[in-house]
């Protein structure tokens, strides 16, 4: 179609609006060649859609809060043992070196995102389910065990605030070379449990105990390969919480966009005015539009955690 058949089309199908009145219309994320276009799809946006696709933007966004700040969590972990990892493998380290340096704060990264995951968890099920819920009363149950239970749980939330009133809680960094195949050196961050007790800081009874049963010097490489498995499994019980609680209504909202407009991309509204439709089709503005991909996204990310079970159907 050439530029005057296409305008004259535009102003023949919209001929009841005026040239800067916006059109909307959905467009579909299309993989071709490895590469990532959009195609619009010219279909009517109904009110009753757009309802849908509110709600389960809200359902898929609950997940997602969730998982950004179980990921940010990871991302610091990550970054710590990447750090030492880096250090072990070269022979140029140094007790000065800025790598070596930033090993207690990257630690304090590490406390300060695990406490803020573990409030965001509680303040989340507070805000969608309510105070007094059964939600709510689950999800304090299941942490207070992890408290109770998990000497790494407990440990790590009271250093976050130990950190706030005294120091950071690194009192040695021991490094020497090692005879290996593939590392340089050996590089441990070192607490002392001794120098936490004789800070002034006012340690319940249950720390001190933990500390008496256990040798003074605490290896956070050890520390925090623990402290990984109690924030997954934290993170597993808040998203079991939210599949008993959303589930059906999350499966009824899918079922309702299937019988919408039956997608496996994922979807956006395309805005763009009459007249530049007609003179400059391609500077169309998009918004996301959840859909049922996002759902399945969800789904798929949930089954991986062994939370739910897929089943593909051959249509």
């Amino acid at each position: 179609m050439n530029n005057a058949d296409r305008i004259q089309k535009v102003y023949e199908k919209y001929n009841y609006l005026q040239d800067d009145d916006i059109i909307e219309n959905i467009a579909e994320v299309k993989m071709r060649n490895g590469e990532k276009s959009f195609e619009i799809k010219d279909m009517e946006i109904t009110e009753d859609w757009k309802e849908l696709s509110r709600k389960a933007g809200y359902y898929t966004n609950k997940f997602e809060r969730l998982e950004s700040l179980y990921m940010l969590v990871l991302g610091d972990l990550a970054r710590f043992n990447e750090i030492r990892n880096k250090l072990e493998l070269s022979e140029a380290y140094s007790g000065s070196s800025k790598d070596l340096a930033s090993l207690p704060h990257l630690f304090m990264h590490i406390l300060s995102s695990g406490v803020l995951f573990l409030t965001y968890i509680e303040n989340f099920m507070k805000e969608h389910y309510g105070k007094d819920s059964d939600a709510v009363k689950d999800m304090k149950s299941k942490l207070s065990d992890f408290y109770d239970n998990e000497f790494v749980y407990r440990f790590m939330y009271e250093l976050r605030n130990y950190s706030q009133h005294k120091e950071i809680p690194v009192h040695n960094i021991e490094t020497h070379l090692i005879n290996h195949p593939k590392k340089k050196a050996k590089v441990e961050v070192e607490i002392n449990t001794n120098k936490l007790i004789d800070s002034g800081y006012r340690w319940k009874e249950i720390f001190l105990k933990d500390f008496s049963e256990r040798a003074p010097i605490i290896k956070v490489r050890y520390l925090l390969r623990d402290y990984f498995k109690i924030i997954s499994l934290v993170y597993g019980a808040a998203n079991e919480i939210y599949l008993i609680k959303d589930v059906q209504v999350i499966l009824k909202i899918k079922e309702d966009l299937d019988q919408v407009y039956l997608n496996s991309s994922p979807l956006y509204i395309s805005k763009i005015s009459k007249k530049s439709l007609a003179y400059n089709p391609t500077s169309y503005k998009l918004t996301p539009f959840p859909s049922q991909y996002d759902i399945t996204k969800v789904m798929v990310k949930l089954s991986k955690m062994g939370l739910v079970e897929l089943i593909v159907t051959e249509n």
